[in-house]
């Protein structure tokens, strides 16, 4: 694979970006800390350990977010100090670095003109683009991501890629739970590459040691073994306050708020007993709710995932505004138009090439089914636009002759 495309596709994803936040950053509140990312990073850039202020008033541990973003932008506060455009640049360049990584990827498919292309779709896809407004982890998450995905598809057959691979999974999932599972993607890809039970191993070798910290660390605070609270949470602010939603005819929102007044939240640790009683609140309440409407919630996941692949994602900015403001209608139609050709693509490139790309499908569905929720949200989309690049410009492009003839014979000395 040649540099120039990479190198033309970063320049561009970064440009396009930089430019995004010069227009928009005036129009930004430079106090937006969205998830606590901001000041979880500021207060262990300071030196008070992993805390924020929780909504009572109180500072403690966070036990929802993991650590790597806020462990990056505590180095970038300690460097460069806690101002919002140092940060948001950052984020354009971990963005443009991890666009340039989807040509890498790609080509491993497709020539290399379609890898170029691919990397230009993810380049200047809207969504991910004003995602470099926000504070939040999604760049630093896919350049881990990526960059594991690209040592895995290139270099298999080498004992040292699946520890490295798993490395790299460990630090996004570290900056992401939803990265939580993706041992299973792994297993799947020996399974599907039918590779030595050995590579399985290594990569767990890679991937445990990190997590196991973080985990034991939520141990020793809580007395229990979990990786992030987020899941409850989701469960309860989520899947339990949309149907309650529907059922009283207030706002998702308010029917959140009012869930977690009543069995309080497990995104702070405030005490083990407190930790407890929570969870045994949050459980009765999933019972009540989510137990007496199964069926109601799965059709509503259904449409809630239709809207995160395709929804306009109107709110990302709204709430991070000095003037908040709703986006254009005109504009929504014209993007879920365009979102709805770019999926259909994928999904035809995805049958199409099926065995070629089975893998990066795997990798899709898997991201689409940890997204599952009653109502769509655009962060979720987030991972998936690169591998949906791929597939989409796969459905109308040939195949990279030289990559499947090294995937065969790897295949064959397996």
């Amino acid at each position: 694979m040649k540099l120039r495309p990479i190198l033309v596709v970063f320049i561009v994803a970064l440009l396009v970006r930089l430019s995004v936040v010069v227009l928009m950053l005036p129009q930004l509140r430079p106090d937006q800390n969205p998830d606590y990312y901001r000041e979880l990073g500021r207060n262990v850039a300071l030196g008070k350990g992993f805390v924020a202020i929780a909504p009572d008033g109180r500072v403690l541990p966070n036990i929802n977010r993991p650590p790597g973003y806020p462990v990056f932008l505590a180095e970038l506060i300690s460097l460069f100090g806690d101002r919002l455009g140092v940060l948001l640049i950052a984020n354009c360049l971990l963005a443009a670095v991890g666009c340039a990584l989807t040509v890498l990827l790609a080509s491993r498919w497709l020539g290399r003109g379609a890898a170029m292309v691919a990397g230009l779709v993810a380049a200047v896809e809207p969504n991910s683009v004003l995602r470099c407004c926000l504070v939040l982890t999604e760049p630093l998450f896919m350049l881990f991501f990526l960059a594991g995905l690209c040592v895995l598809v290139w270099l298999r057959e080498k004992n040292y890629a699946w520890c490295l691979c798993g490395l790299l999974w460990a630090l996004a999932t570290l900056c992401r739970a939803v990265a939580m599972w993706l041992p299973l993607v792994a297993l799947a890809a020996a399974l599907l590459w039918r590779t030595r039970p050995r590579y399985v191993l290594l990569f767990l070798l890679g991937f445990l040691p990190l997590i196991s910290l973080w985990i034991g660390r939520n141990a020793l605070l809580t007395g229990h073994f979990f990786f992030s609270s987020s899941s409850k949470n989701v469960m309860v602010n989520g899947w339990a306050a949309s149907l309650e939603a529907e059922r009283t005819g207030i706002s998702v929102d308010l029917a959140g708020k009012q869930l977690i007044d009543r069995t309080g939240s497990i995104e702070f640790f405030a005490g083990r007993k407190s930790f407890e009683k929570t969870q045994r609140e949050q459980a009765k309440v999933l019972h009540e709710i989510v137990g007496a409407r199964p069926w109601r919630l799965a059709v509503k996941m259904v449409w809630g995932t239709a809207q995160t692949l395709v929804g306009p994602g109107g709110r990302m900015l709204e709430t991070f505004l000095r003037e908040p403001r709703p986006a254009p209608r005109w504009w929504q139609i014209i993007y879920m138009g365009k979102l709805l050709i770019f999926v259909s693509l994928a999904v035809g490139g995805a049958v199409r090439r099926r065995r070629e790309l089975a893998f990066l499908t795997i990798v899709v569905l898997y991201f689409v089914a940890l997204s599952i929720s009653p109502f769509g949200n655009t962060r979720f989309r987030y991972p998936i636009i690169p591998l949906l690049a791929i597939l989409a410009v796969a459905a109308f492009t040939k195949t990279n002759k030289d990559a499947v003839d090294e995937t065969e014979s790897l295949h064959h000395r397996n």
